[in-house]
Formats: C-alpha cells, sequence, structure tokens
C-alpha cells in the first residue's frame, strides 16, 4: 500500500516594511485613542476622589452641629493688623479636632497649602482669582453693617478666606461665617455658615470646577444642611416649574432640577460657574402648597435677605440642572 508525503509548507516571516508598517498603524491608534482614555480615567478619578472628600467633610461637618453648631467658633480678638481670624479659630479649635489638618495657611499664603493662583471656570470660558474674603467670593452677600453683633447678624461677616491641606493630599479654601443663623425657609443668606472651594489633587491642574475642584456649602447653625452640587455647564432654558424636570432630562437622563440647598450653593459659588450665571430667577425641584394657591421655589440673585423666594406655579423661570 503506499503512501502519498504532502509537500512541506513553506514557511514566511514578515518583512521589515510590513512590520513598520504595522507599528506604524498602531501607533496612529493609539495617538489617537490614548488622550481620550486618560481624560476618561482622570474623570472618574477625580469624581470618585470628590465625593469621598465630600462623604469624609460632611461627617466631619455633622460632629461639630453635634457639639454646639456652627456660630460657636470666633476669633476672641483681631491682630495688630486688624485682620480677621474667624476662619483660621473654626479650623483650629473646630474642624482639626474631627479631620486631620496637617497643614493652615492664611490669605497670604494660600499657595503654601496647594491653592493654584486661579481656578478656570465649570464652562473653561475664563479663569478666576481666588478670592479673598466673602465680599469678593459673593458681594451680594454680604450687606454693610455697623460694628455692633446684632446688627452683624444680618449679614454674612466679611471673614478672610483661609485655606488648609489635607492628610490625603486635597486643598481647601474656607470661607466661613460665625454669625450665622439658625435654617428656616427665607434666610439662606444668614443661614450660611461656611463654604468650602476644595481641589482634590492641589495645583496639578487642571484646576477647573467640575473636574479636579469642587465646592461645598453648609447651611444652618444647629440643624445644619449641606449641599454639594455638580451642575451641568450651561442653563437648560426657561420654562414654569412643572416642565423643569423635562428640560433636564433633555439634557441628560442624568440630570435633574436642584434642590433649594443645591441651588443656593451654586448661587454662592457663581464667580466659578461663568460670568452669566444666576443674572435671572432659577428654579428648585422643591414646591409647597401655601392656602389654595400652588407655589414654588426660585432663587432670586441680588436678594440680600432672602435669597429664595416663592412663586406661583405657571410663572416662567430659568433652570440650571445638576447632575443625579
Amino acid at each position: 500500500m503506499g503512501f502519498t508525503r504532502k509537500s512541506d509548507a513553506v514557511l514566511r516571516g514578515f518583512t521589515l516594511a510590513e512590520v513598520l508598517i504595522t507599528l506604524a498603524v498602531i501607533g496612529i491608534v493609539a495617538a489617537i485613542s490614548l488622550p481620550s482614555l486618560i481624560a476618561n480615567y482622570n474623570e472618574k478619578a477625580w469624581e470618585t476622589e470628590r465625593l469621598a472628600f465630600q462623604a469624609r467633610m460632611f461627617q466631619a461637618i455633622s460632629e461639630i452641629r453635634n457639639l454646639g453648631g456652627f456660630g460657636e467658633y470666633k476669633a476672641a480678638n483681631q491682630d495688630s493688623e486688624g485682620k480677621d481670624t474667624a476662619a483660621e479659630t473654626f479650623i483650629l479649635e473646630g474642624l482639626s479636632k474631627y479631620y486631620k489638618i496637617p497643614t493652615v495657611c492664611n490669605k497670604d499664603n494660600l499657595t503654601h497649602c496647594g491653592i493654584p493662583d486661579t481656578i478656570l471656570t465649570l464652562d473653561n470660558s475664563s479663569s478666576v482669582s481666588i478670592p479673598r474674603n466673602f465680599h469678593e467670593l459673593n458681594s451680594s452677600l454680604v450687606q454693610e453693617a455697623s460694628s455692633s453683633e446684632e446688627d452683624t447678624k444680618v449679614s454674612i461677616a466679611n471673614t478672610d478666606v483661609i485655606s488648609f491641606m489635607t492628610a490625603n493630599g486635597e486643598s481647601v479654601l474656607l470661607y466661613y461665617n460665625p454669625y450665622c443663623e439658625d435654617l428656616n425657609e427665607d434666610n439662606y443668606n444668614s443661614a450660611l455658615c461656611l463654604n468650602m472651594v476644595f481641589d482634590v489633587n492641589g495645583n496639578k491642574g487642571p484646576n477647573q470646577i467640575g473636574k479636579d475642584v469642587g465646592f461645598l456649602t453648609a447651611f444652618g447653625r444647629h440643624e445644619t444642611r449641606g449641599a454639594a452640587p455638580l451642575a451641568y455647564k450651561n442653563d437648560a432654558g426657561t420654562s414654569t416649574f412643572e416642565n423643569a424636570p423635562s428640560l433636564c432630562t433633555q439634557v441628560d437622563n442624568f440630570a435633574r432640577v436642584p434642590s433649594k440647598d443645591e441651588l443656593m450653593s451654586l448661587y454662592v459659588n457663581k464667580i466659578f460657574i461663568d460670568a452669566n450665571a444666576f443674572i435671572n430667577s432659577y428654579w428648585t425641584g422643591e414646591a409647597y402648597t401655601a392656602g389654595n394657591s400652588g407655589y414654588a421655589y426660585a432663587l432670586e440673585p441680588g436678594k440680600t435677605s432672602s435669597s429664595i423666594e416663592k412663586k406661583l406655579r405657571g410663572a416662567q423661570a430659568f433652570v440650571r440642572c445638576v447632575h443625579k
């Protein structure tokens, strides 16, 4: 019985030209896709770090509230140059008892705590120099007041900013109001106890709101409520209160109308959002009934005694959505 022998397969390698062409194609694909992959990774990392910082800080704020509340930490007096030290007193005598703070810096050496010289706005349209006091952060929150403490209580105290660096490497600007009051329906200004602007990676960059930079606001001296909203870059348009949620859904399936606390936090930090933020009325997500009339809440910029106003349902106002 005979056997048929198959021919040996011819083994052939790649030519140098083929290898070079393949490497070139791989390089081009990598050059196109790698920046997008890195950007997505950074976005996720910043989001995780922002949420972790907020959780830790809200826990520390809760502890302070349980031991008597805000407004207890005032500067004993002013130093020889007349600089206010209430925010520093709050950190050293209050916050540092519940949160490890290795480095504290005053307004003249903020960069020593990793604070950048400027912060990019949410819409990336401009760079904002660091506000050195509450008035520079938002002038409409600060009224002229006499030296009387009772008069000062009707407004946010124009205290100097203080900064600190956490053990985890976050850099934080803190604006503190030692005269904050208990929160009720109409006194968001005087019930603003503190506002933080934090950068999760110090001055490494990009130093932009919504990326590595966020803010956190606490209202109410004893019954404290906090908000750390992340807004979308642009207004969703104008609508009635009833149609506001649908405007946000059109922006993103994960967008919603902000709560009163969140909207006020955005207003406090409007300097970091964009140049035209909050020049009109904006809807919040809450509504209530007064008598036989249905009302909704809208924020009215420029109000000093009451920043959250009530408007009849059916009225028009702007909508600025936040992330769920």
